[in-house]
């Protein structure tokens, strides 16, 4: 168990590495840019993107700690059911937060005059509410084990 955990641990530090270096790369692209115009889309843009990281980071921190208590043989203690909600409450405000890309979606849709720009903006946009609605299983799933695991430690 000590190996997958680890294993796990180091593929939420390799996730971290490429939130840093997407949020990185769209810093670089938006702060050497020549003759841009900082008008509200690429201030929201910039604010949603250095956002949604932070978040990001919330949410890797706290399936850190997930992580550290399955190492533990903890996984269904009651302990790990708030965390799961954390995580959970972290992905919907990133996805909130996420939604802040639209206008500058918007803007480079209306000047490349390509309308499937927005649908790929759409589609950006869904993948924090996917999250979301997977999150909320999760939470039902290991609220469901930690009651069957309470029942079945009291009838033993």
């Amino acid at each position: 168990m000590k190996i997958k955990s680890l294993i796990l641990k180091l593929a939420l530090l390799g996730i971290a590495a490429i939130v840093v270096m997407a949020g990185t790369l769209v810093s670089i692209q938006v702060f050497t840019a020549e003759g841009l115009h900082w008008n509200f889309a690429i201030v929201t843009l910039l604010a949603a993107i250095y956002l949604a990281v932070i978040f990001a980071f919330r949410v890797l921190y706290l399936l850190f700690r997930v992580v550290s208590l399955i190492g533990k043989n903890q996984a269904f203690s009651s302990s790990t059911l708030p965390l799961v909600t954390k995580i959970k409450h972290t992905i919907l405000v990133i996805a909130i937060v996420f939604s802040g890309i639209m206008p500058f979606v918007y803007q480079v849709t209306q000047m490349a005059d390509a309308p499937g720009l927005m649908i790929m903006g759409f589609s950006l946009i869904s993948l924090p509410y996917a999250a979301f609605v997977f999150s909320q299983i999760v939470e039902d799933l290991f609220r469901s084990a930690i009651s069957l695991k309470t029942e079945h430690d009291l009838t033993i």
